[in-house]
């Protein structure tokens, strides 16, 4: 314990890893803020005459909750009168409105059409629009077993499995969500993070010579070892750290609500593969990003051993950077590990690798794939230090 918490001091105890920490942390949550001006989410935000999310927020109270013909008559019933008035064209374009929620009676007409009946309606049918695919489902086994498709009988059924007894219970401000899992700047941050902490961590043996004297000390696994501890868990902690200031941040910006309520309350997954909620889809999104992190540590390490000085360390760690960025853009989603930062891919759609006839999900296929690589880098770095 005491060789880690030397090893911990000496590669974490530097202010300029807290100054980069609260810089990089600065700029992302400024990102966020900025993209929350510039870029409202497609989900009916058209900023008709500047006021679509400020007016959701006025009438949100009056619709969340629960569901309820109360709540969908109001709805509808705005709706309607509205649409009297549009068509009459009794309507002022001129002056601001202040029994209106977007202040004029033809932007609350397409806030009302385009966001609030759309998302509610989406809620209320939901049950009904998911029995449809669960029975086209049901079809497809039926037609795939005439021609002895065993891949696509597994598939359908596996589609079938997910879809039973859906529903959305609560009407809650959940369609924002897909901003978060989208969301890659934090992760350009984490890895200029780890190659700043983690890149020096064995090169800086050959700058000062101390890899002759752990050489002959018969520490040398031990210390190894030690150091591979503290690069996981500053990888982990500043994974958490950006994590949780991502979802501080656009809970504050867009203010994200009802975070139990199930993923396909979304309405762009509403076809999600996975039944977990919102909060669940939020922890299966931080340990995919871990789980690359720490391939790219595991990397940026294996570059730091072969590695003489810290400012080739360096130099190389940032070129495996930029290899990232570029195999993100080429290489398929079901075989890259780096598509794992982007978890709103695997929550999007249904999506099936076919292993000996079997459905096997696309994201199970890339989190083994992952897993395999992260063990590959491991062992290579360790027979790398045992050359040494």
């Amino acid at each position: 314990m005491t060789l880690i918490g030397y090893e911990f001091r000496k590669t974490l105890y530097k202010k300029i890893i807290l100054v980069f920490l609260l810089l990089f942390t600065i700029v992302n949550s400024y990102k966020i803020y900025e993209g929350g001006n510039k870029k409202p989410a497609d989900i009916g935000y058209k900023n008709y005459n500047g006021g679509f999310e400020e007016a959701f927020q006025k009438i949100y109270p009056k619709i969340q909750g629960e569901m309820s013909q109360e709540k969908i008559d109001f709805i509808i019933a705005e709706k309607n009168r509205l649409g009297t008035l549009v068509a009459n064209k009794e309507y002022d374009t001129q002056n601001i409105n202040p029994d209106t929620y977007t202040g004029y009676i033809f932007g609350d007409y397409n806030f009302f059409s385009d966001v609030v009946y759309k998302q509610y309606n989406y809620t209320f049918t939901y049950p009904n629009t998911i029995v449809e695919v669960y029975n086209k489902a049901s079809e497809n086994i039926e037609f795939f077993k005439k021609y002895n498709n065993a891949f696509e009988v597994d598939k359908n059924t596996k589609i079938k499995t997910l879809l039973f007894n859906r529903e959305i219970k609560e009407f809650k401000n959940v369609q924002n969500y897909p901003l978060i899992f989208e969301y890659q700047f934090s992760s350009l941050l984490i890895m200029l993070m780890i190659i700043l902490v983690c890149s020096p961590i064995f090169s800086e043996e050959y700058a000062t010579g101390v890899s002759r004297l752990i050489k002959v000390s018969n520490r040398q696994s031990s210390i190894y070892f030690s150091k591979q501890i503290v690069a996981a868990v500053f990888t982990f902690v500043i994974t958490l750290w950006f994590f949780l200031s991502d979802f501080i941040t656009f809970k504050i910006i867009y203010k994200l609500d009802g975070v139990t309520n199930p993923i396909y309350s979304i309405i762009k997954y509403q076809y999600c593969p996975i039944n977990t909620s919102i909060l669940g889809a939020l922890m299966i999104s931080f340990l995919f990003k871990l789980l690359f992190f720490m391939i790219f540590t595991q990397a940026v390490l294996l570059i730091s051993s072969y590695a003489k000085s810290n400012v080739v360390s360096v130099g190389l760690s940032t070129l495996l950077l930029m290899l990232v960025i570029f195999i993100n853009d080429i290489v398929p989603a079901r075989v890259n590990p780096v598509g794992l930062i982007v978890s709103d891919n695997y929550f999007e759609i249904f999506d099936y690798v076919n292993v000996f006839d079997r459905a096997v999900m696309s994201l199970s296929f890339t989190v083994i794939i992952s897993v395999l690589l992260l063990a590959l880098l491991f062992v290579c770095n360790t027979a790398r230090r045992r050359k040494i």
